[in-house]
């Protein structure tokens, strides 16, 4: 088979744009994948077919059963040696009827068993040959009782003949020979195995000349020596030959020849080279284990492209939102977000191209896959080294009532370093303006908890929140308001709760609960009980007092006296529930010896009572107390027990 190598593209082009549309699929371009082959191969391929016609005659034995009793048969009959085409059917078979020994026993009458092949055992039916089945009774295996445990049995032939049913079983065939005419057409094949199988459907010989492909060659005739000279050679080789000389008459021949070619086309994706095969007679694309490799790394390689380029415009969205929150509400930050995204799509023509050969690699090409890349990249680093606070900016969004906006500009300035020194007071000035607007106590100590940039600030915030909450304090207690006024002073902080004007009025708050407990604790018209839970209610308010500075003046309760009062009715208390204690104990020991001296006097009952006999009268002489009965009853039929019940 000749080879041909065409490094033409022009003589390959069909077969290349072929396989550019197959390779479609995997996403490359038909410039792309024209780019990517390095060479090209064409295979001729050539297939011969030729329909033999005509008659042919076969020479077959006939048999029948025979009654007759005569004891000399004869040789079976040869076909062989009849020439088919020289005798008559019914002549020869009056001249060659005769008695033969049969064909299948070889005259013995009886033929092996093919069940036993002669050994006349075969394996157990029932058992499966192992010679055990499972008892359903007793729930486990037992000997098989139809081959008792052999696994075997004797076959029904007996012996491992059986009778000969082709001579009936007597050895001997009355035979003879006939003559069967018939046509014949036949069709033939040799050459490619590839086009062989695109024409296997055309092998019936009724489908010969239909047109699935235009034969090169075709000629027809009545014997091969009516043929060209050229193709007697070809309708004798050994593989073409459709007819046996001393049965077959042929009446027409005819030959096909079929030549294509197929193209194999070579490319390279990514370093690694593959290869497909085109059909030239119906441009089908033949895969082989090459054929996606390229593609397969050319994904993998633009996958790990897009990934690090979406990884390195991520680390930039990242890093540039990490420097400051204010970089992270930024409206740069979503951009550049999203120009990572993109920044991973433009690389993909930037991969493609990477991936061709040197050869297919072009300047226009190369500014192609570049450009869309290089300007996300260059947008991507504008973007990160602009959108910084400025101080200007945060005057002008303050000045337009965007307060908010210009309060997390200004203290990105001072955590930044730009112009720190005035963007610092300008962003306390600016949260002043809202502190300084709140008249509700707890909206003001929230308030006084914004973030300032300057201690300065931060103060004047508390101070405000410390007024706020005295005079509205002072309101509620001038109203007798006692209770809410301490749930407006516990909205302080801690750490401010002991301030100068809000000592006095917290003060106050912890007397208006104290005294009610102190009245109780004084009183004597209360029970002990009372009066020592008093002390226990009063103590936090009592501690609360001692943690605030008192004016020298003051005659409020002082920890130290509430103490000792408490301290002495304690006393009393656990001397009270000693002496209930003691007392309960002596009642309980009297009603023990009580207990136990009703028990003695009932078993003094018990033991002095008369027995009772068996006949229903009174022992008058026998006591239940008595260790021995001998003797007792003795004229009333013994003794049935006693009198009375025994004391539990």
């Amino acid at each position: 088979m000749l080879e041909a190598r065409s490094e033409n593209p022009e003589e390959a082009g069909p077969a290349i744009q072929t396989a550019a549309r197959w390779a479609r699929s995997f996403l490359i371009s038909k410039r792309g994948f024209e780019a990517a082959v390095i060479e090209t191969k064409s295979e001729p391929v050539e297939l011969i077919r030729v329909r033999w016609r005509g008659r042919t005659r076969r020479t077959v034995i006939r048999q029948s059963l025979t009654e007759s009793r005569v004891r000399t048969v004869q040789e079976p009959l040869d076909p062989g040696l009849v020439d088919s085409w020289t005798e008559v059917s019914e002549s020869l078979a009056a001249r060659t009827r005769q008695l033969s020994r049969c064909r299948a026993c070889s005259g013995e009458k009886r033929v092996r068993c093919p069940a036993c092949r002669g050994s006349a055992v075969v394996g157990c039916d029932v058992c499966g040959g192992s010679g055990s089945t499972w008892s359903q009774r007793s729930s486990r295996m037992i000997a098989c009782r139809t081959c008792r445990g052999d696994g075997t049995r004797r076959c029904a032939c007996r012996d491992g003949l059986l009778s000969c049913g082709s001579c009936g079983g007597k050895g001997k065939v009355e035979e003879w020979l006939e003559i069967v005419e018939e046509a014949f057409d036949r069709v033939t094949f040799a050459g490619s195995d590839t086009l062989g199988k695109v024409l296997s459907k055309d092998s019936d010989p009724g489908r010969f000349d239909s047109e699935l492909l235009v034969p090169l060659i075709f000629w027809r005739g009545g014997t091969i020596e009516e043929a060209p000279a050229d193709l007697r050679g070809v309708l004798r080789r050994p593989a073409l030959v459709g007819t046996r000389p001393e049965e077959d008459r042929l009446q027409e021949v005819a030959l096909q020849i079929f030549r294509s070619e197929i193209t194999t086309v070579v490319y390279q994706l990514g370093g690694l080279s593959g290869s497909v095969q085109v059909q030239g007679w119906d441009r089908h694309v033949l895969e082989n284990d090459s054929s996606r490799r390229p593609f397969d790394r050319r994904r993998r390689s633009t996958l790990q492209g897009v990934a690090v380029a979406v990884g390195a415009g991520a680390a930039l969205a990242i890093w540039y939102g990490g420097r400051h929150s204010f970089f992270a509400s930024a409206p740069n930050y979503l951009l550049l977000w999203a120009l990572a995204l993109v920044f991973g799509l433009c690389i993909i023509p930037l991969m493609f191209w990477l991936a061709l050969p040197a050869g297919g690699r072009n300047r226009k090409g190369a500014v192609t896959a570049i450009l869309p890349a290089l300007f996300v990249a260059l947008t991507q680093t504008g973007l990160a080294a602009t959108g910084g606070p400025s101080l200007d900016h945060a005057r002008d969004s303050a000045a337009k009532g965007r307060v908010e906006e210009a309060l997390r500009e200004l203290a990105a300035c001072f955590d930044l370093g730009v112009q720190a020194e005035s963007a610092g007071p300008f962003h306390d000035q600016l949260q002043l303006e809202k502190v300084l607007q709140v008249r509700d106590p707890r909206a003001a100590w929230q308030s006084a908890l914004l973030p300032f940039l300057t201690e300065a600030g931060r103060q004047k915030a508390q101070k405000h929140a410390v007024e706020v909450t005295f005079k509205t304090s002072a309101a509620l207690q001038e109203r007798g308001e006692l209770a809410e006024s301490a749930l407006v002073l516990d909205a302080a902080p801690v750490e401010f709760r002991q301030a100068e004007p809000l000592v006095g009025l917290r003060r106050r708050v912890y007397l208006d609960k104290a005294l009610p407990h102190w009245k109780v604790i004084g009183s004597r018209r209360e029970s002990l009980a009372d009066r020592v839970a008093a002390c226990v209610a009063i103590t936090p308010h009592v501690q609360a007092l001692a943690f605030l500075p008192a004016p020298p003046d003051d005659p409020s309760l002082t920890s130290e006296e509430v103490e000792a009062k408490c301290e002495g009715l304690r006393d009393q208390r656990l001397r009270q529930i000693e002496r209930q204690r003691e007392a309960e104990a002596r009642e309980a020991e009297r009603a023990r010896r009580r207990e136990e001296a009703a028990q003695k006097a009932a078993y003094r009952r018990w033991a002095y009572s008369p027995l009772r006999c068996n006949d229903g009268t009174r022992s008058p002489s026998c006591i239940c107390g008595q260790s021995s009965r001998r003797g007792c009853c003795s004229w009333h039929g013994g003794v049935d027990g006693c009198s009375v019940e025994y004391p539990n």
